[in-house]
């Protein structure tokens, strides 16, 4: 769930903070990595083997290690090109789950062609059944997945701003009348151990306003408050409370409150277990039956494995035994968030089993004649290929929210962390017209013979995957690259064309440099507005500056392949700068970043590619461009450094490029 993710790298950022500085050798890092691979505290094993990957980045056991923390904590990018290192290398058949974890990575980031390749290789060449049966069902699911794509939703999304998102976790929009509920894990508090502790309280927010900690003592100190439900016919609120666990999970149970009473009491419901989480609640007025459903989502026993759809009754005042709905809904994997709209009789909930564009997904199933219809995905781009939740849709069914963590939402850290609210309409009215329910809710125990579900058989694969790279494909997957530079370097303050410093070189000192560019520019701001750029510029150097390092060491691992096989070739090279200095000035500094860059070609893995630039094999082409291609909207101020020094802005445009390879 969500909100354990998020529970866990900011736990790890503070353990972090206080233990690399006993931790500094390779092998340290390693160990402590391995440790929170083990405990599945993702984040902590990515950053330190991030760490070790800093002082040695050739060892293809740890660079495995690594793209297994990143995909699990869901840097998919950086798991990706390490994913794809590792399968390059001699060793690659060590990693018997690599091509597995790699086909759900390119699943993530939409490569659904490439996934599909990637799982036949897994099904042909693994002995692990469970994974040969999820890798055939990932098949289809891809399939399913681009033909989503072909036929997008005809829908407005909107990613609210920062009045109610922040770069912490928001999710559980619902919309009342003019207010919309929502919670935010953003409120910080120290445990009985003196370390800073998040939690999540319910909030309310007017016409766009700024957020508010919603009711009288709804969210008390030390405990998560999330989840709003509202029965408007009895005034009365749903909500879950839940709690910190030893093991780093948290666990939920559900409460009511009556807003009739002068001084309401917070009810526990006695459909909660203990040891189990019982969340996500949405209650509806069956009137025809005078009940009240409560839909939630629990792991408790009795339900198809990990969280799954649930109801109970309300009648007479008494609850009845809580029901699993059916396998059609439910699955071995988790369903959750479940929204039920009366007007169309539908029931909507994520799950990240059905077949999806990648994570959590929605889905629908109506309510017809006394059964439920096999779940439907509400489509692109409502989902993602991340992870989209908490559907809620207004009575006519035009507009609504959902929570995601998708490409653009709000982090604290590089990843796609935390979730943010995102409030959506339709063009055309994907509704359809209003039914009358044949009955409140149906539960389908044991089916008869005519009931049962028809199995179909998939055939094998006639696909025979070719493990062997395509070198050139490979090549311009990973182009274009950027190389980013740190102001007026290399050779400061100089009018040389040329450089005898390597792109290395500049690259390590420049990085190094990455709390610094974060303090100055960030100083004058205060509250959200410093935690947002100080995280937008930490991203600009994880992702830019060292995901371009790391991308010209893989561009030119590539390179020596095809070179090796006597192919000529020719890179093309284009230098920028930011608008500090004179034009002249600049194409000279532009010549000697795209110098270094050519000193790191000569020099890398002890002269490898030297003789193919001594024998013409290979030619650098460059092109310096200096100021010319700077936006006009970056700073050229000399006295405000922190806009055209500091600034991502002004960073983005000191950096060469590769632009291009021909053959």
């Amino acid at each position: 769930m969500k909100l354990i993710h998020l529970l866990s790298i900011l736990i790890t950022i503070l353990l972090i903070a206080t233990s690399t500085s006993t931790a500094q050798t390779y092998k340290s890092f390693q160990k402590a990595g391995d440790k929170a691979l083990s405990t599945k505290n993702y984040y902590a094993a990515y950053e330190y083997y991030k760490q070790a990957l800093f002082i040695d980045s050739s060892d293809i056991s740890l660079s495995y290690k690594f793209a297994k923390a990143a995909y699990y904590w869901r840097s998919y990018q950086e798991a990706n090109y390490y994913f794809k290192k590792v399968q390059l290398s001699p060793q690659s058949k060590l990693f018997q789950d690599i091509n597995y974890l790699h086909a759900f990575t390119q699943k993530h980031l939409m490569e659904y062609e490439t996934a599909i390749a990637l799982f036949q290789t897994h099904w042909k060449n693994t002995s692990n059944e469970a994974q040969k049966s999820r890798a055939l069902k990932e098949i289809v699911a891809c399939k399913k997945a681009i033909q989503l794509l072909q036929s997008p939703s005809d829908v407005s999304i909107t990613h609210l701003s920062t009045s109610i998102n922040t770069p912490y976790s928001e999710f559980a929009p619902l919309q009342i009348g003019e207010e919309l509920f929502y919670a935010s894990m953003k409120y910080k508090e120290q445990n009985a151990q003196g370390s800073d502790v998040f939690f999540s309280k319910i909030l309310t927010s007017k016409n766009g306003e700024r957020g508010r900690p919603y009711g009288k003592k709804l969210n008390p100190k030390g405990i998560h408050t999330a989840n709003i439900a509202f029965d408007r016919a009895a005034n009365t609120l749903y909500f879950t409370r839940c709690d910190n666990q030893e093991n780093g999970t948290i666990r939920c149970d559900i409460f009511s409150r009556n807003l009739n009473q002068r001084r309401p009491k917070d009810i526990k419901l006695p459909i909660n277990l203990d040891k189990t989480t019982t969340t996500h609640p949405f209650i509806y007025n069956d009137t025809i039956h005078d009940q009240k459903i409560l839909y939630f989502s629990s792991n408790r026993s009795g339900g198809q494995g990990g969280m799954d759809i649930w109801y109970a009754i309300l009648k007479n005042k008494k609850w009845s035994t809580p029901q699993a709905l059916n396998q059609t809904i439910n699955t071995p994997g988790d369903e959750i968030t479940p929204f039920f709209h009366a007007t169309s009789q539908t029931l909507y909930f994520a799950s990240d089993y059905h077949d999806g564009l990648g994570g959590y997904d929605i889905f629908k199933t109506i309510q017809q004649n006394n059964t439920w219809t096999t779940p439907q995905n509400i489509g692109y781009p409502l989902n993602s290929s991340y992870n989209d939740t908490y559907f809620s849709l207004d009575a006519q069914g035009k507009k609504g929210y959902l929570s995601s963590n998708r490409q653009g939402s709000l982090s604290i850290t590089k990843g796609a962390c935390c979730n943010d609210i995102y409030a959506f309409s339709f063009i055309k009215e994907p509704i359809p017209e209003p039914v009358t329910p044949d009955s409140a809710i149906i539960v389908e125990r044991e089916p008869t013979v005519d009931t049962l579900p028809k199995i179909t058989t998939i055939p094998t694969p006639p696909v025979v995957i070719d493990n062997t790279p395509d070198t050139r494909t490979e090549l311009a997957s990973l182009l274009p690259i950027q190389l980013f530079f740190d102001n007026d370097h290399p050779n400061p303050r100089t009018i040389f064309t040329t450089t005898s410093l390597t792109y290395e070189e500049t690259y390590l000192k420049y990085y190094n440099k990455k709390s610094e560019f974060i303090e100055q520019y960030t100083a004058p701001l205060r509250g959200d507005g410093k935690v947002i750029a100080s995280n937008q510029i930490d991203i600009f150097f994880e992702e830019k500056v060292k995901g371009g390092y790391d991308k010209l060491n893989g561009v030119l691992s590539y390179l020596y392949q095809e070179l090796q096989s006597g192919s000529p070739v020719t890179i093309y090279l284009k230098g920028y700068t930011s608008p500090r200095a004179s034009g002249k000035y600049n194409q000279y500094l532009a010549a000697r970043r795209i110098s270094s860059v050519e000193n790191y070609f000569n020099q890398w893995q002890s002269g490898k590619l030297l003789p193919y630039l001594k024998s013409r094999q290979l030619i650098l082409i460059e092109v310096p461009l200096g100021e010319t291609k700077a936006s006009q909207s970056i700073s050229d101020d000399l006295n405000d450094r922190r806009n055209s020094v500091y600034s991502v802005e002004a960073s983005q445009e000191r950096r060469v490029e590769i632009i291009d390879v021909k053959y």
